[in-house]
């Protein structure tokens, strides 16, 4: 794992991390993040994909956050692939986080997850529930990724638990927002749907990759404000996230 502080970057040792308890970022889950997918390059080597987008993403929750940071793309971009070249990995995913120390400054911390969807997942599809608990699309936090994310990693435990892959997630205004950790997306005749900012959802960098894709093979693109409803009359549904791409939804409950 790098840290980044003042333009300065160390790998940490077992001493630093143990100092990172003190820090608010993890004391009160002050912070944002974001979850990258490795790719390989032309020349065999590895990269983020869609990384400025990501590194741009990060700076806007931060600013709406009151956190504080100068890190530029190039040195994001620098440390994330020396770490990759580091530990020899050609996928999985990168996790960049800015936690806050002494509020409003904050740390950058970079670390690689060997996490990634197989084909077999892709092919079998998801199975989706109504998630019981309510996104709250005012809140300060709504429609970034708030190191505080226990909620929506509850959700998902919870869904699991019954025997669900995602969930999909209502927000308090009674309208779909997304599912736990993807945003979702649903076809009807030659329109594709999905929920607009305003619900609350996060403007995800697959989720504007899908919707310009589909405006330029010619479906027509509506945003928002829709009951679940709409799902079940849907010809057909997906969800998306960074890592996944796309995913098609096999059922819903």
């Amino acid at each position: 794992m790098l840290i980044i502080k003042n333009k300065t970057v160390n790998k940490l040792n077992s001493e630093e991390c143990e100092k990172l308890v003190n820090c608010a970022g993890l004391k009160n889950g002050i912070g944002v993040f974001e979850t990258i997918k490795v790719i390989k390059t032309e020349n065999e080597t590895a990269t983020g994909e869609y990384l400025l987008e990501h590194y741009e993403r990060l700076i806007r929750a931060a600013q709406k956050t009151g956190l504080e940071t100068d890190l530029d793309y190039k040195t994001i971009k620098s440390c994330v692939e020396s770490l990759l070249k580091d530990l020899n990995v050609l996928r999985g995913a990168i996790r960049i986080s800015l936690l806050a120390d002494a509020y409003p400054d904050t740390i950058c911390l970079i670390e690689w997850q060997n996490r990634f969807y197989t084909k077999e997942q892709k092919e079998i599809g998801y199975k989706l529930c109504i998630s019981d608990y309510k996104i709250n699309p005012y809140a300060l936090t709504s429609g970034i990724k708030c190191l505080s994310n226990a909620e929506n990693i509850l959700a998902l435990h919870a869904a699991k638990s019954r025997g669900f892959n995602e969930a999909v997630r209502l927000n308090t205004d009674g309208f779909i927002t997304e599912c736990c950790i993807s945003n979702i997306f649903w076809i009807k005749e030659n329109t594709l749907y999905t929920p607009s900012l305003a619900t609350g959802c996060l403007d995800g960098i697959m989720r504007a990759h899908v919707i310009e894709d589909y405006r330029k093979s010619g479906f027509k693109i509506v945003e928002g404000l829709f009951t679940i409803d709409c799902l079940y009359n849907a010809d057909r549904i997906f969800i998306t996230n960074a890592l996944m791409g796309q995913m098609i939804v096999k059922s819903i409950d």
